[in-house]
Protein backbone atom coordinates (compact mmCIF):
# COMPACT_ATOMS: atom_id res chain seq x y z
CA UNK A 1 0.00 0.00 0.00
CA UNK A 2 2.82 2.34 0.69
CA UNK A 3 2.97 2.92 -3.17
CA UNK A 4 -0.67 3.54 -3.83
CA UNK A 5 -1.40 6.97 -5.27
CA UNK A 6 -5.24 6.42 -4.10
CA UNK A 7 -4.51 5.64 -0.34
CA UNK A 8 -3.26 9.01 0.91
CA UNK A 9 -4.67 8.41 4.48
CA UNK A 10 -2.81 4.53 4.95
CA UNK A 11 0.04 4.91 2.60
CA UNK A 12 3.19 4.13 4.57
CA UNK A 13 1.14 3.80 8.02
CA UNK A 14 3.65 2.41 10.77
CA UNK A 15 2.63 0.73 13.71
CA UNK A 16 4.86 0.38 17.52
CA UNK A 17 5.68 -2.82 17.26
CA UNK A 18 6.57 -5.05 20.33
CA UNK A 19 10.18 -3.19 20.89
CA UNK A 20 8.44 -0.01 20.85
CA UNK A 21 9.78 0.87 17.32
CA UNK A 22 7.66 1.91 14.04
CA UNK A 23 7.71 -0.49 11.57
CA UNK A 24 4.78 -1.47 8.67
CA UNK A 25 2.48 -3.91 10.15
CA UNK A 26 0.36 -4.94 7.07
CA UNK A 27 -1.41 -7.93 8.89
CA UNK A 28 -2.58 -6.07 12.02
CA UNK A 29 -5.88 -5.73 12.92
CA UNK A 30 -7.00 -2.11 12.66
CA UNK A 31 -8.89 0.03 15.23
CA UNK A 32 -10.88 1.41 13.05
CA UNK A 33 -12.69 -2.03 12.32
CA UNK A 34 -13.52 -2.28 15.71
CA UNK A 35 -15.85 0.49 15.73
CA UNK A 36 -19.15 -0.68 17.32
CA UNK A 37 -21.26 1.43 14.92
CA UNK A 38 -21.49 -0.17 11.67
CA UNK A 39 -22.29 3.08 9.34
CA UNK A 40 -19.85 4.61 11.26
CA UNK A 41 -17.43 2.01 10.68
CA UNK A 42 -18.27 2.06 7.19
CA UNK A 43 -17.59 5.38 6.41
CA UNK A 44 -14.58 5.37 8.28
CA UNK A 45 -13.76 2.50 6.04
CA UNK A 46 -14.78 4.40 2.89
CA UNK A 47 -12.83 7.41 3.54
CA UNK A 48 -9.66 5.20 4.21
CA UNK A 49 -10.26 3.60 1.22
CA UNK A 50 -11.09 6.27 -1.17
CA UNK A 51 -14.72 5.18 -1.74
CA UNK A 52 -16.03 8.66 -1.06
CA UNK A 53 -17.59 11.55 -2.91
CA UNK A 54 -14.73 14.04 -2.33
CA UNK A 55 -12.79 15.83 -5.47
CA UNK A 56 -10.07 13.45 -5.07
CA UNK A 57 -10.12 10.46 -7.35
CA UNK A 58 -10.19 11.43 -11.66
CA UNK A 59 -12.17 8.85 -12.73
CA UNK A 60 -15.47 10.58 -10.21
CA UNK A 61 -15.14 13.81 -12.00
CA UNK A 62 -14.76 12.40 -15.00
CA UNK A 63 -18.37 10.61 -14.49
CA UNK A 64 -19.74 13.38 -13.21
CA UNK A 65 -18.50 15.39 -16.29
CA UNK A 66 -18.66 12.81 -19.30
CA UNK A 67 -17.59 14.93 -21.65
CA UNK A 68 -14.56 16.35 -20.27
CA UNK A 69 -10.92 15.50 -19.30
CA UNK A 70 -9.90 14.95 -16.02
CA UNK A 71 -8.85 17.92 -13.74
CA UNK A 72 -5.39 17.80 -12.44
CA UNK A 73 -5.15 16.96 -8.76
CA UNK A 74 -3.19 20.53 -8.12
CA UNK A 75 -6.16 22.20 -9.63
CA UNK A 76 -9.29 20.38 -7.68
CA UNK A 77 -9.75 22.91 -5.10
CA UNK A 78 -11.72 21.84 -2.18
CA UNK A 79 -16.11 22.66 -2.86
CA UNK A 80 -16.29 24.77 0.26
CA UNK A 81 -13.78 26.57 1.12
CA UNK A 82 -11.70 26.89 -2.60
CA UNK A 83 -8.66 27.71 -1.15
CA UNK A 84 -6.71 24.20 -0.58
CA UNK A 85 -6.67 21.17 -2.55
CA UNK A 86 -9.93 19.01 -1.77
CA UNK A 87 -8.38 15.97 0.15
CA UNK A 88 -9.42 13.42 2.73
CA UNK A 89 -6.70 15.18 5.09
CA UNK A 90 -7.90 18.62 4.02
CA UNK A 91 -11.53 17.56 4.75
CA UNK A 92 -10.88 16.12 8.13
CA UNK A 93 -8.60 18.73 9.13
CA UNK A 94 -7.84 21.60 7.56
CA UNK A 95 -11.22 23.26 5.75
CA UNK A 96 -11.71 26.73 7.59
CA UNK A 97 -15.33 26.23 6.09
CA UNK A 98 -17.46 27.08 9.61
CA UNK A 99 -20.07 24.05 9.19
CA UNK A 100 -16.91 21.59 8.58
CA UNK A 101 -15.22 23.22 11.61
CA UNK A 102 -18.30 23.25 13.71
CA UNK A 103 -18.42 19.08 12.87
CA UNK A 104 -14.57 18.66 13.30
CA UNK A 105 -15.18 20.45 16.89
CA UNK A 106 -17.80 18.04 17.54
CA UNK A 107 -16.03 15.02 16.28
CA UNK A 108 -12.92 16.21 18.45
CA UNK A 109 -15.14 16.94 21.62
CA UNK A 110 -16.84 13.47 21.18
CA UNK A 111 -13.32 11.97 20.80
CA UNK A 112 -11.52 13.31 24.08
CA UNK A 113 -14.51 12.44 26.38
CA UNK A 114 -14.87 8.62 25.18
CA UNK A 115 -10.69 8.70 24.55
CA UNK A 116 -9.62 10.88 27.22
CA UNK A 117 -5.77 10.60 26.94
CA UNK A 118 -6.06 10.96 23.16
Amino acid sequence: LSLAERLPLIRGRLDRNGHGVFAPSPLKLRLYLRVPVPAHRKALIRLLLCSHMLGVDPEILRYQERDKPPVPRFARLCRFCHLAMESEAHALLGCSTPSLAAMRASLLRDISRIIPDI
